[in-house]
């Protein structure tokens, strides 16, 4: 048995905000249909099923209303009903009088699928509608990276008027037009003025690393820097041209090979990471770093062995190991259902040091239970329980739904729906909590229960893999 992972709890907890987000953005037509209106409510209450439903409503009642068919495109995309997504979006494409964002979405989501060109194709359409459109911008760039269109990408980037840029724009046409003097400063200057203290920082700190890039011979560590910054504002796609100049200064320097392999890993590429960062790890085989992205890919392709191994180092320098590295390794192990290799390296960790962050207690919990180990799960989530200050909602959602589910399985039925309805009292977004509720009251001959718990725990997940067992359970 298992229990969605830390890392599905935080993607759902994402798309979740992103979705209610989405509706404080501004709508073209929304006040006036009371379908959207219905479903922008139902949305803010997590209620995506019926959002949903009233997003198509408003669409059948108005053809013409953008924002109903892109507040249900983010819904059926986070539920991972890409085709469906896109259906509607082209449906969109022919009807919704503002159509410029409906292109934005579409080219995103061909983006997210990896088919690049045709991202490409309609981010181009997009700007045929608004020049101006930032998204657009950025995807049409990112798009022209990922096709190897690097000649139409910087007549792109340079043809871009930095005035007319948003200053996160600004910034990533500095980074791409690096080798342009004039042109990379002047776009850094417009973004360190800007509004946005942190870019502004930032612009800062970028155009004091292009003042050694323009003047030392050695310019990879420089590179190194700047591939640094971009990938944490999560400009995977503006990295790779970083990456790719750092490899072709020298060959020999792993740090250009972890770079690209980074990208790839985030953009869902694991062949090329792959290969990527197994070079990075022939050219030096000490980095912990590449170590543990390495371990990423094995285990993203289904190569659990070699992925368990490459993280056997944690155990030798555990002793000195940072507490935020060893916990990125075990949510790593955890989220590949390695349960046991988690325990074993959190039991030899806590024999020697002290654990400071939350996060590593309720990986250890989400071991007990994917072991089955109920008797542990249960005294484990009772110790946390004494502790209850440190955890945030989210946290406390998963330590008492792993001490209800495990009360069921061992005997203790009552308790364990007590503390199943402290889970979901607690985080109301928590698909785990009333999946669990679900199956007790299945359990107890309660039908109506059962199935209204069940089919809420299907609204609220977005990583099918409860939604796959609840509808088994409906289906009997």
């Amino acid at each position: 048995m298992t229990i969605t992972d830390e890392k599905s709890k935080l993607k759902r907890i994402f798309i979740a905000a992103f979705l209610i987000a989405a509706i404080l953005s501004g709508c073209t037509k929304s006040n006036e249909n009371p379908y959207l209106t219905k479903g922008n409510n139902y949305l803010a209450s997590n209620s995506y099923s019926l959002a949903l439903e009233q997003y198509k409503l408003a669409i059948n009642d108005d053809p013409e209303l953008t924002d109903a068919y892109l507040q249900a495109c983010k819904i059926l995309i986070a539920k991972g009903k890409y085709q469906e997504a896109q259906d509607l979006l082209k449906q969109g494409s022919e009807y919704a009088l503002l159509k410029t964002s409906i292109f934005v979405q579409l080219g995103d989501l061909s983006f997210s699928l990896k088919d690049y060109p045709a991202a490409l194709n309609y981010y181009n359409q997009a700007l045929e509608k608004d020049n101006t459109y930032q998204q657009a911008v950025l995807g049409k760039i990112n798009s022209l990276i990922l096709t190897n269109n690097d000649k139409d990408m910087n007549s792109f980037v340079e043809n871009l008027d930095p005035a007319k840029l948003s200053q996160e724009m600004q910034l990533i046409r500095a980074v791409i037009l690096i080798d342009d003097q004039n042109e990379s400063l002047n776009s850094l200057k417009l973004a360190e003025s800007g509004s946005d203290s942190n870019l502004a920082k930032q612009s800062a700190k970028i155009q004091e690393l292009l003042t050694t890039y323009y003047t030392q011979e050695d310019k990879l560590f420089t590179l190194a820097q700047i591939a640094y910054e971009a990938l944490t504002k999560k400009w995977d796609a503006v990295t790779l041209p970083i990456s790719n100049k750092m490899i072709d200064i020298n060959e020999y320097y792993e740090g250009g090979y972890i770079y690209k392999g980074t990208v790839y890993l985030h953009l869902g590429e694991y062949d090329i990471a792959e290969t990527n960062l197994e070079k990075a790890q022939a050219l030096n085989g000490n980095l912990s770093d590449t170590k543990i992205l390495l371990a990423q890919v094995k285990f993203a392709k289904n190569k659990v062995a070699d992925g368990n191994k490459l993280l056997q180092f944690a155990k030798e320098p555990i002793a000195t190991i940072e507490e935020e590295k060893f916990y990125n390794i075990i949510k790593l192990l955890v989220s590949a259902k390695q349960y046991q290799t988690a325990t074993d390296f959190l039991g030899t960790y806590t024999a020697i040091r002290p654990v400071t962050l939350p996060g590593l207690q309720i990986l250890q919990l989400q071991s007990f239970w994917g072991l089955d180990q109920f008797s542990e799960t249960k005294a484990y989530a009772e110790m946390l329980l004494t502790i209850k200050e440190n955890f945030n909602n989210q946290e406390l959602a998963i330590i008492y739904s792993n001490l209800g589910i495990s009360q069921f399985y061992l005997g203790e039925k009552a308790a364990g729906l007590d503390s199943l309805d402290l889970a979901n009292a607690t985080d109301p977004t928590y698909a785990p909590g009333f999946y669990f509720a679900g199956i007790i009251y299945l359990d107890q001959g309660d039908q109506e229960s059962g199935k209204k718990f069940l089919e809420r725990a299907i609204d609220l997940d977005f990583t099918n893999e409860i939604t796959f067992k609840a509808e088994q359970l409906l289906a009997k």
